[in-house]
C-alpha cells in the first residue's frame, strides 16, 4: 500500500526589462510492504527564485536561489532479529539536512518549450552534530554543521503539452565542483502526466539523483501513480 501528496506552483511577475520567478514544491508519501509498519518513501520541500535580466535578449544573464530539504524524520532501517538492536534508527530530523544554493550566469530558450541556464555556483549543506550531514570526514576532531562548496550550474527545463489532457515536465540539474568528474551532482526529474476525467489523473515519474557527498551511487526512483489533482489558481 502507498500513498503520496503533491503540493506545488509557480508565480512570474514580468517587469519591465526582466522577469522574476517563484517555484515551491512539497511532496510527502508513505509505503508500506507486507507486515512492516508505513515507511516514508517521499518528502521534499523546495523554494526557488530566478531573476533574469533583459527579457528581449536572446541570450539573457539571471540571478538564482534555491533552498532544498525535507519535513519529516528520516530512519534507516535493519532486519536484524536481536532484540538489543533497535530495528531502525534515526538518521536525519525536520529541515535537517538543508541545502542552499545560488548561481548566476546566463540562459538561453533555444526551443518554444526548452529553457537552458548555466553558470557560476555555490552550494551549502546545514546539519546538526547529532546526523552529520555536513561533516568534513578529513577533520577527525570536529564535526562542522556547514558545508561551503563552489563550483558551476548547468540546468535544463523542459516543459511540452503534447494536447490538452497529456503533458511531460522534465528538469535536469547538474552541479560540477569543479575538482574532480566523478563528483559531479545531478537531478534529474520527469514525469509524465495524463489526464484521464474530471480532477483524475495518472502520472508517471522518474527521478534519478547523485550527491557525491552522500554517496557516489546513482538513486533511481519510479513512481506510477492515478489520483485526484485540484488546481488552486
Amino acid at each position: 500500500m502507498a500513498w503520496q501528496a503533491d503540493l506545488g506552483g509557480s508565480a512570474t511577475r514580468h517587469l519591465s526589462t526582466a522577469d522574476w520567478e517563484f517555484k515551491g514544491k512539497i511532496s510527502y508519501g508513505e509505503t508500506k510492504l507486507g507486515d512492516t509498519d508505513f515507511r516514508k518513501s517521499t518528502d521534499e520541500f523546495s523554494l526557488g527564485t530566478t531573476y533574469t535580466f533583459n527579457r528581449e535578449l536572446y541570450v539573457r544573464p539571471y540571478l538564482g536561489a534555491t533552498f532544498r530539504s525535507q519535513l519529516a524524520a528520516g530512519f534507516t532501517y535493519t532486519d536484524d532479529s536481536d532484540p538489543l538492536t533497535p530495528a531502525k534508527v534515526q538518521n536525519s530530523a525536520s529541515f535537517d539536512p538543508a541545502y542552499l544554493s545560488e548561481a548566476a550566469g546566463v540562459g538561453i530558450e533555444p526551443l518554444k518549450d526548452l529553457k537552458l541556464k548555466l553558470g557560476a555556483a555555490a552550494k551549502q549543506t546545514i546539519s546538526n552534530e547529532d546526523y552529520r550531514w555536513a561533516d568534513d570526514p578529513e577533520t577527525a576532531t570536529e564535526v562542522e554543521t556547514l558545508r561551503s562548496e563552489f563550483g558551476a550550474e548547468a540546468k535544463a527545463d523542459y516543459v511540452h503539452a503534447f494536447n490538452d489532457n497529456v503533458s511531460l515536465k522534465s528538469s535536469l540539474v547538474l552541479f560540477p565542483n569543479l575538482q574532480a568528474f566523478d563528483e559531479i551532482d545531478s537531478d534529474w526529474d520527469t514525469s509524465l502526466i495524463s489526464k484521464l476525467t474530471g480532477n483524475i489523473q495518472m502520472s508517471l515519474n522518474v527521478r534519478i539523483l547523485r550527491d557525491a557527498d552522500i554517496s557516489r551511487v546513482r538513486q533511481w526512483k519510479q513512481n506510477l501513480a492515478i489520483g485526484f489533482v485540484y488546481t488552486l489558481l
